[in-house]
């Protein structure tokens, strides 16, 4: 797997990624609803994923998600979207991308969660 650099240029990488588009919000009165109760982020990406008919949307914010799946949107996070790749074969170990995802990335994640997401991945 070639490195991005994710973790040090998030944006310069994802330019390098040709099936990565950006996509500006055409409708904002979703936006402004749901930005009243979560951050811009959240608030357009949910917004957003409605607009777009989005198969799935990836967040991971626990008050983002709840308000997205209670739009009828399709959500997964980070975590998700490693057991995917490791069900894929496009990587060997959940375990390793968790580490760097907490100790690279700064990312947050539970105990608890990392301890379901190694037993759904059969490391644990």
């Amino acid at each position: 797997m070639r490195n991005l650099g994710l973790f040090n240029e998030p944006r310069l990488a994802f330019r390098e990624i040709e099936w990565i588009q950006v996509v500006a919000l055409k409708r904002r009165y979703l936006y402004n609803t749901l930005a009243e109760n979560l951050d811009a982020g959240e608030a357009e990406a949910i917004a957003l994923s409605l607009e777009i008919n989005a198969d799935v949307l990836l967040i991971d914010e626990i008050k983002g998600r709840r308000e997205a799946a209670g739009r009828g949107i399709e959500v997964t996070g980070l975590i998700g979207v490693l057991l995917d790749a490791k069900k894929a074969g496009l990587i060997e170990l959940v375990k390793p991308e968790i580490d760097r995802l907490v100790t690279e990335a700064r990312f947050w994640l539970s105990p608890q969660l990392i301890s379901t997401a190694l037993r759904k991945a059969g490391e644990k």
